[in-house]
Parts: C-alpha cells; structure tokens; sequence
C-alpha cells in the first residue's frame, strides 16, 4: 500500500522511523550477538543523533514489558492456578513485592537518565545493560550507598568475568 503525499505523509513517515529505530536497533543487538553493554548504550547516542532519546526510552520500556512477561512466564500453569499452588503463590508473591519496590511509579526515562549517568563511568561500560538496570532500580528505591557500591564492585567482577570468558570462547 503506498502512501500518497498529503498531510498524513510526514507523520507515516516521522511513525515509520521511530518504529524501525527504536525497534530495529536493540532487536539487531540480540540477533545479532551484539553485546548490550554500557558500550552498545553509549552507541545509541552516538549513532542515532536526535533519536537517542526515543531509541532509549523503547528499549527500557521493553525492558519493564519484558519484567512483567517474565513474571506471568514464572507464574502461568495450565494445570494449576497460583492460588491453588504454594510455589506459584510464592513466585507471584514475591514478584509483586519486588515490583512495588523496585518498578512501581518508576518512569522509563528516570531510568534512562541513571543508565546515562552509570555508564558515564568507563568502569561500567562492561556490565551489561540488564544489571545496570537492576542497580539503577537498586540507587533509585533508595538502596544504600554503601550497599549499592559493594553490588556495583560485584558485577563489575561479573563483567571482567564473563568478557575473559567470551574472550576464551572465540579463540
């Protein structure tokens, strides 16, 4: 179907873009093998210019989309129904009491703003994007200092860990 050029041109045009950016760039990441880290994070505004933002934005909304998929994935039984299983109750429970601390009234751009400021820090950019996430949530429910930065020196190890490890795969 094509387009014709009239006033709803431009916006089919400013629609289709946003979608293949914001969608297009972190779903290449994954296919592609391309290691969402602070440095695929410093990436996007790198090579996106005006549409970081909104490239950004998609993905950590994605991101919190893919919290709540994950929780029903933990949760869902054809057989069963949470209430009537102790270990699904449980999950769901504890799921729930993790999301009203860490994700309840947490706006995707407050957590782009601290990924920002995280991956500021070059000693960060080798943690992937999913743990800088879960510490920015740490840092935002009020997680403290002391606590926080022991949790970042540790997945800091992670990372060197894992990238030493990758490192001895593709040899």
């Amino acid at each position: 179907m094509l387009i014709a050029r009239g006033p709803f041109h431009s916006v089919f045009c400013f629609v289709l873009a946003v979608a293949l950016l914001a969608f297009g760039l972190p779903a290449q990441a994954h296919a592609g093998g391309i290691r969402t880290d602070g440095n695929f994070w410093i990436q996007i505004e790198d090579n996106s210019g005006e549409w970081a933002g909104v490239i950004k934005l998609s993905f950590v909304r994605g991101f919190f989309d893919g919290i709540e998929l994950g929780s029903w994935f933990s949760t869902w039984s054809p057989e069963l129904s949470v209430a009537e299983s102790p270990p699904l109750e449980e999950a769901r429970a504890r799921y729930m009491s993790y999301r009203a601390k860490y994700v309840a009234g947490i706006a995707p751009a407050q957590v782009v703003d601290g990924l920002d400021d995280f991956y500021a820090d070059y000693r960060n950019r080798s943690m992937s994007v999913p743990s800088a996430i879960w510490l920015v949530l740490n840092s935002i429910a009020g997680t403290p200092d002391d606590q926080l930065q022991t949790m970042i020196e540790g997945f800091r190890r992670f990372a060197r860990e894992e990238m030493g490890a990758d490192r001895r795969e593709t040899r």
